[in-house]
């Protein structure tokens, strides 16, 4: 995410970040299929949303590592 101003009157800016995020699936069979998602593989803290008001700065933190597994079945 780019830098972005936290108020209206453009004063205050967040710098942004870079997440790395991963996902891939793989089908085991006709019917089976395994999907991995990685997000944030650096762990990196970062806000998901930031803003300055009434003279203070509010970050609210992002996720740390994660990661998911999905198996998707057809019948």
């Amino acid at each position: 995410m780019a830098k972005y101003w936290l108020d209206p009157n453009n004063q205050h800016e967040y710098d942004g970040h870079e997440l790395l995020n991963l996902r891939g699936s793989w089908a085991v069979t006709p019917n089976v299929t395994l999907t991995l998602v990685a997000t944030n593989l650096m762990d990196k803290g970062y806000a998901e949303r930031a803003d300055y008001g009434f003279g203070s700065y509010r970050y609210f933190v992002g996720e740390p590592r994660s990661f998911v597994l999905g198996v998707s079945l057809a019948l």
